[in-house]
């Protein structure tokens, strides 16, 4: 991976898809550079932030991960026109972004990357609480609100 000249520390960054802010099956899904990094600012804050290109030079929007509420992996969406696997989700209080790796070594890599940044700690579902349309397999919570039996 391309090093990148910042004063902020880069956790990991590499392509993946982004929904659309909503309607998620009638949007363009578009495929954008990530970058998790240290904001630079306050001591375990982190922002991942999207470009139009690998060399950042459109910064395009930004998640602020202090607002993470919870991050859902293996999940899949499929409609007429697309059909995405190894697709995660990132839950703040404004938005769920929909993100889609290239493969499940590459959504495992920014799912532990993402949790371990925001503190979240790994949840299974039962399957009968899956949907048709999207499919999860792990959620992250808080680890503060993790209540496991």
């Amino acid at each position: 991976m391309e090093v990148l000249k910042t004063s902020q520390e880069i956790v990991h960054e590499g392509w993946l898809i982004k929904s659309p802010p909503t309607k998620l099956w009638r949007a363009r899904w578009r495929k954008r550079w990530f970058a998790l990094r240290h904001s630079g600012e306050l001591p375990g804050q982190y922002f991942l932030e999207y470009y139009t290109d690998r060399r950042c030079r459109k910064l395009k929007g930004r998640i602020d991960l202090d607002q993470c509420e919870q991050v859902d992996a293996g999940l899949r969406f499929e409609n007429r026109k697309q059909k995405y696997q190894y697709m995660f989700n990132v839950k703040t209080p404004k938005r769920i972004y929909y993100l889609v790796a290239e493969n499940e070594v590459d959504m495992n890599k920014w799912v532990d990357a993402v949790c371990q940044v925001c503190g979240l700690k790994a949840y299974t579902q039962d399957e009968e609480q899956q949907s048709n349309r999207i499919l999860t397999s792990i959620s992250y919570y808080p680890v503060a609100c993790a209540f496991l039996h």
